[in-house]
This record gives C-alpha cells, sequence and structure tokens, in this order.
C-alpha cells in the first residue's frame, strides 16, 4: 500500500563541506493526512534506513518517541522512489537545454 498521498517538495542536503550527503522529502502521509518530512540518506540502493517525523506534529513542538515516530522502513522504498523520478526528471531537463 502508498503511504504517500502526495509530494509537496524535494531537497537534496550535505552537511557541511565533507558531511554525509541525504534527501529530504517533504510529503503529505496517505493514513494520517498530515504533513511528514522524510529524510533519506544517500546510501547503498539496498538499504532501508530512512527517517520520518510528522512535520504537524513538529510544529507543536512534539518530536517524542511513541507520539511523533514512524517506521522509517514503511516509507524508504517509495521515498527513494520519488526521490530518483525527480533526478531522472531533472537529468532529462540538462540533456534538454544542451540540445535546445
Amino acid at each position: 500500500m502508498k503511504m504517500i498521498k502526495k509530494v509537496i517538495d524535494i531537497a537534496h542536503h550535505r552537511n557541511g563541506i565533507s558531511g554525509t550527503s541525504f534527501n529530504v522529502v517533504l510529503f503529505i502521509d496517505r493514513e494520517t493526512k498530515e504533513k511528514f518530512v522524510g529524510i533519506v540518506p544517500d546510501e547503498d540502493e539496498n538499504s532501508f534506513n530512512s527517517f520520518v517525523l510528522s512535520v504537524d506534529r513538529m510544529g507543536k513542538d512534539n518530536i517524542r518517541f511513541a507520539e511523533n515516530s514512524w517506521r522509517g522502513d514503511n516509507y524508504t522504498m517509495e521515498l527513494k522512489a520519488v526521490i530518483r523520478e525527480k533526478e531522472l526528471r531533472e537529468e532529462i531537463n540538462q540533456v534538454s537545454t544542451k540540445e535546445a
């Protein structure tokens, strides 16, 4: 079952000059209808690491375990898929721009 109802934005980040890079996906969760943030480290493609929090609950200063805790591994593959789709669109746009 799909976990993501709607992707709002996707951005690539890096921790400092030589830090670990990661992608951030802002999305609406299908089940709760809340706005979530998913953080996916740039790791092995087979990794299931991702970190997911409700932005709506963070806005109420709630970052507590069991209250704003989500199984990142349930979201990882779908998050990676939307990130890859964005990367492919960017690659296609770069090729199209060079050909124009």
